[in-house]
């Protein structure tokens, strides 16, 4: 199986992080992102620098209520391939 870009998104985390992580590390600088916009946007970075796995990108959404301020939209470069 192809390697994969595990993203976490969870309603504690924060814009600024890495996404890396599924919980804030100790000194609160780095771990999940906040925004489901802000996996989309991590994922279009790695892409552009040819920094994502061939087995693509999962997104993994923690529980809680997401209020969304505009609408979330995908776009065909966000699509995967197919591989």
């Amino acid at each position: 199986m192809a390697e994969r870009k595990f993203i976490h998104v969870s309603t504690y985390g924060d814009d600024r992080w890495t996404g890396r992580y599924e919980s804030p590390n100790i000194g609160r600088t780095d771990g999940p992102l906040a925004t489901l916009a802000a996996a989309r946007d991590m994922i279009r970075k790695l892409r552009t620098a040819g920094e994502l796995p061939a087995g693509g990108a999962v997104v993994r959404v923690q529980g809680g209520s997401y209020e969304l301020r505009e609408s979330l939209r995908f776009e065909a470069q966000d699509s995967g391939t197919s591989d």
